[in-house]
């Protein structure tokens, strides 16, 4: 039973935190971690079978087996949707404020944001209308932060793979950085597919970039073109730095 068996690794942890063996009591907190990690597996699986057998059976069989990729399935999905709605918003806006009053850019932005708030909106109340979904909606939230705690950090026992994590992360931006000072991928595609990645990395990049730091782009001239990939570069390296000290200081703590 994953309930009594995280009750039980919990207490532990806290008895063990009352001695300040600090040392055994964070391996008993990944314990707890991973007994609720299979109590929200089991919730999702209870709450699957209620849906509608449409619903479902695109990635049942992913739901019934391998959970964890069906989940990160489920947020690559996700992530193309919302960076597709993202980018008709922000064309939508573009073509209204030309009807309105022109290249108005505070009648862009205004018309997005609305925009982007009825999207939301009509989202959030249609996943409200089924119990259900939202409940399935919920435990995938938490299971997914599940994961990702997990798989980058070892639920923070481990400094050494959000280290390494964050290192390949910043080969992997220095090399995006080199190719996009070189032209590329623009001066390898046809026209066509230059016409459609030029303009849904433009609207990317014009979305992020009133919230991109500024001090940060005055000292790279070369990074305009890639404000949404350095954006979330830098969200991601604070994220994977705090694991790696939080890591360290697990180990060190007395």
């Amino acid at each position: 039973n994953p309930r009594a068996a995280r009750d039980i690794y919990r207490q532990i942890k806290l008895a063990l935190d009352s001695q300040e063996n600090y040392i055994d009591a964070r391996k008993f907190y990944a314990l707890e971690l991973q007994a609720h990690g299979r109590e929200l597996e089991g919730e999702i699986r209870r709450e699957w079978v209620r849906l509608p057998s449409d619903v479902r059976r695109p990635i049942g069989r992913l739901v019934e087996g391998n959970l964890k990729v069906a989940t990160y399935i489920v947020l690559a999905l996700l992530l193309l949707v919302v960076l597709g709605l993202l980018v008709a918003l922000h064309q939508l806006s573009i073509w209204g404020a030309y009807i309105l009053v022109g290249p108005n850019g505070f009648v862009k932005n205004a018309l997005f944001f609305l925009l982007l708030a009825a999207a939301v909106g009509g989202l959030v109340a249609f996943v409200r209308r089924y119990s259900t979904l939202q409940r399935v909606a919920n435990a995938y939230q938490d299971l997914l932060v599940y994961y990702l705690y997990g798989d980058t950090a070892n639920f923070g026992l481990s400094w050494v793979r959000p280290f390494t994590i964050f290192l390949i992360t910043v080969m992997f931006y220095g090399a995006i950085y080199q190719l996009h000072s070189a032209g590329f991928p623009y001066n390898l595609l046809p026209s066509p597919l230059y016409d459609f990645f030029y303009s849904f990395s433009d609207a990317l990049n014009s979305l992020a970039r009133p919230i991109f730091p500024h001090f940060i782009a005055s000292q790279f001239h070369n990074i305009r073109g890639l404000e949404f990939i350095s954006l979330i570069f830098y969200v991601l390296s604070g994220y994977l730095v705090y694991q790696t000290i939080v890591g360290l200081r697990r180990r060190v703590r007395r």
